[in-house]
């Protein structure tokens, strides 16, 4: 049955349905399931008891350092997409337990990691426009401090999403693209940001911005004859390269810059109440009851702000708040 399963989540990776980083998660974790449980047992087997030795062996794991709470989630989540799947087939019984609060993973908090601010403007104001003659350095970074981006996220940035005429990216985040309550947020580039992605920009590609053959920055790719994945980052790729050659100390990963934005848009006593806009979620996923959804114009406003506290904006393109 985990075949039979894999061959459904592989088909629907391979036709863009899911995921293929996803698919490739869901397979280890599947697999791992079976292999727990006894690849050669019969599925009528998978029990109640099936499931909570499952879970028991989960928090076994993370009480030994082995894995981490965000391993363990997956795995019990994929175990039960497994079941319901057998039990949607009429293979089994579904476990009592199935649904059961016990068998949750409680999550370790995760401190959110920032750059020291005056670093990364330097270190964004100093990056080469271009790496190796064809990677725009300068612009992936900008991208990610003034419009929240990952490098998921510019790799799946579209020729639709952006208005040069009007200065604007309008997009979800590539992680939670699919989830009815993320808002589409309009951001208002910074000047120098413009500049760049209309120069840089792939014109022959559905994708802005791709790698030197046309192809992805960032994801996976799924052979779908041997189901071999192979990820690229060319995004970070490149900065690890800048960074090493010009040593710089203190570096972060790239998703800090990012908690760094949004970190600097929670100082301000207006704009603060707009940070969770801002790194696109929405009011029913996050746990700040003072959410608020800005008006276009003020958001405007707090864009260009922070674009001013990196230097790349200057004070006078800041619109005043309408009286």
């Amino acid at each position: 049955m985990i075949k039979h399963f894999l061959d459904l989540k592989r088909s629907q990776a391979v036709t863009g349905q899911r995921s293929k980083g996803r698919f490739v998660n869901l397979r280890l974790y599947a697999e791992q399931f079976g292999a727990s449980i006894g690849n050669d047992k019969p599925i009528t087997d998978l029990t109640a008891m099936t499931l909570s030795d499952y879970h028991a062996k989960q928090l076994r794991e993370m009480a030994s350092g082995t894995i981490t709470s965000y391993c363990a989630r997956d795995r019990m989540q994929v175990a039960r997409q497994f079941i319901n799947k057998c039990w949607e087939l009429g293979a089994i019984e579904l476990p009592r337990n199935i649904r059961s609060r016990d068998l949750n993973i409680q999550l370790d908090p995760q401190e959110i990691e920032v750059f020291e601010f005056g670093l990364l403007r330097t270190l964004i104001r100093n990056a080469p426009e271009l790496h190796k003659g064809f990677y725009p350095l300068k612009l992936y970074l900008l991208l990610m401090a003034s419009v929240g981006m990952t490098q998921k996220d510019i790799s799946d940035l579209l020729r639709t999403q952006v208005d040069y005429q009007r200065g604007t990216i309008t997009r979800k985040r590539s992680k939670t693209k699919n989830h009815k309550d993320v808002p589409k947020v309009i951001y208002k580039l910074w000047p120098v940001a413009l500049e760049l992605l209309k120069k840089y920009r792939n014109k022959k590609s559905e994708r802005v911005l791709t790698n030197r053959d046309g192809g992805i920055l960032c994801g996976t790719t799924l052979n779908p004859k041997n189901d071999k994945a192979s990820k690229v980052d060319f995004i970070r790729d490149v900065y690890l390269e800048y960074c090493d050659a010009e040593k710089i100390k203190h570096r972060k990963s790239l998703t800090c810059i990012r908690n760094t934005s949004s970190s600097k848009i929670g100082e301000h006593p207006e704009f603060g109440k707009f940070a969770q806009y801002w790194l696109g979620h929405s009011a029913q996923t996050v746990a700040d009851k003072h959410y608020v959804k800005p008006t276009q114009q003020q958001f405007d406003r707090c864009v260009l702000w922070l674009g001013q506290q990196y230097g790349f904006v200057p004070a006078e393109s800041t619109p005043r708040q309408a009286e």
